[in-house]
């Protein structure tokens, strides 16, 4: 059986001579072509970055062959031929900072023959070199962003000396050079660096940016005891918030987006006594200072009474009227056992009367009025008192205050004179002395009076001293035949 497909396969190659092909049966056929391809080398360089050439030889036993896949800087002497052929390959200048890399793919130009060879094509590039229209970069706060032309022959690599800063490569002549919004609170300064083969520094980029703008209307904000609400409008280039709270008011939203943004401000009711306010302070997302501040205020519960009106009270008892000021429900809840007061509950602002009964002793009355808030625990308290029949003395010198110090004393000259002195005092009164060198006018009266003293001259060489005594009349406690012990003392100089 060998020896048949022998001389088969010899007749074959004969008739091949004359032929392409043989027939060997009714499925098989013989191609009786010799193919031969081959490039002389698979690896070419060109070492001037200017553009350059280089040559290699295809060799080829009358096998068609072509080269696809160029790359677009490289032209070629023939794409294809059916023979051994010199092939001169010339590269363009190469701007790139770096050696180039083509391949070039030569392969049969036949279907009886399958065969492909790559060849590469490497070509030195140009020192990185950069053409900046522009280095310097200052932005508003808001997001920006600007393209710059730009001339280079590398790939960028952007080192920057902080995160804000951004820096894009588009294409081969542009540079896009972007920020976010400065929602920080303050300006911003920054610097970013273009390198070349990850360490060549080729430019500075440098960029200021402000602080984004933001206002609030910032009228001050007041609010009754019963609270309510009220409108304010953000305006900002960047995200916001409140930057404070408060239990007793509140805003919705408490933060937005760029744009104008109404918010409304709540104020709860006030109840506790006294005014209060605060301030609401606005400030951008990321800051932590307030770019705005409101001030709110809120009326509290107020009880007032002119205290004025309620010490001093006449010992011969009567009533006043007093202004109770205020405006919330109130109740009075204790009451001095000396007086009475009417009403004793109301709301908002009443006038009171107050009645006491006469005081004929030589001892103060006082206590504390107590009034509240009705349906609340607050309460204000006022200091009454009322006088006692203790008369008092007001003179030049100042007060002596008989209750604590019984004894008044004036000093005169030796000349012929006039003095006064005011008696305070509640109820009738008499005045007693001995005529020694003055006399007292009026010497009976009731309630307040200015005492006249007429005084000789004393025309000795001795000075003197003479006294006037006062009695309240009326007083249970004390029998006004008898001295008091509120007297005035006068001493007289000697005559010189």
């Amino acid at each position: 059986m060998k020896k048949v497909w022998f001389i088969l396969l010899t007749g074959m190659v004969l008739l091949g001579a004359c032929q392409d092909s043989v027939q060997v049966d009714n499925k098989w056929m013989a191609d009786a072509t010799a193919y031969y391809l081959k490039p002389d080398r698979t690896e070419i360089a060109i070492d001037n970055p200017a553009g350059g050439y280089a040559t290699f030889n295809i060799e080829s036993q009358g096998t068609p062959w072509v080269i696809t896949e160029i790359p677009d800087w490289i032209r070629l002497s023939a794409t294809k031929g059916n023979s051994s052929t010199p092939i001169t390959v010339t590269a363009a200048a190469c701007k790139e900072s770096g050696t180039r890399l083509g391949t070039l793919k030569l392969a049969s130009d036949t279907e009886k023959w399958d065969f492909s060879q790559y060849i590469t094509v490497t070509q030195v590039g140009s020192g990185p070199y950069l053409e900046l229209d522009k280095t310097y970069f200052s932005f508003d706060g808001k997001a920006n962003e600007e393209l710059v032309p730009v001339k280079s022959n590398f790939k960028w690599r952007v080192l920057a000396d902080n995160n804000w800063v951004h820096i894009e490569q588009r294409e081969e002549d542009w540079m896009v050079v972007s920020v976010p919004i400065n929602d920080g609170g303050g300006e911003r300064r920054g610097n970013a660096f273009i390198v070349a083969e990850g360490i060549i520094e080729m430019a500075i980029i440098h960029v200021y940016q402000a602080v984004a703008k933001a206002s609030v209307t910032e009228d001050p904000l007041s609010f009754d005891m019963a609270g309510g609400s009220c409108k304010l409008t953000v305006t900002s280039e960047a995200p916001w918030k409140v930057g404070n709270s408060s239990s007793w008011w509140s805003v919705t939203p408490n933060s937005g987006d760029p744009g104008t943004t109404e918010v409304t401000v709540v104020a709860a009711f006030n109840n506790t006594p006294g005014d209060r306010s605060d301030r609401i302070g606005f400030r951008l997302a990321h800051s932590g200072a307030d770019f705005a501040t409101v001030q709110i205020s809120q009326v509290g519960a107020y009880l007032e009474l002119d205290e004025t009106q309620l010490r001093g009270l006449s010992a011969m008892g009567g009533e006043t009227h007093v202004t109770l000021n205020t405006n919330i429900p109130w109740e009075i809840t204790e009451v001095p056992d000396f007086l009475t007061v009417s009403p004793m509950s109301g709301e908002g602002t009443t006038e009171l009367t107050i009645s006491f009964s006469s005081n004929q002793s030589f001892d103060e009355k006082n206590g504390d009025l107590f009034i509240g808030w009705a349906g609340h625990s607050a309460r204000w308290s006022y200091w009454i008192w009322q006088r006692s029949r203790t008369p008092r003395f007001e003179t030049d010198y100042g007060s002596s205050y008989l209750s604590t110090r019984p004894v008044a004393i004036m000093r005169c000259d030796a000349s012929a004179q006039t003095l006064t002195v005011d008696l305070d005092t509640d109820g009738p009164w008499t005045i007693v002395y001995d005529r020694t060198f003055f006399d007292v006018t009026p010497t009976s009266s009731t309630g307040k009076c200015t005492l006249t003293i007429t005084v000789d001259e004393n025309d000795t060489e001795q000075g003197r001293e003479g006294y006037f005594n006062i009695r309240p009349r009326g007083v249970p406690s004390y029998d006004d035949s008898q001295p008091s012990p509120w007297y005035l003392l006068l001493f007289q100089e000697k005559h010189e």
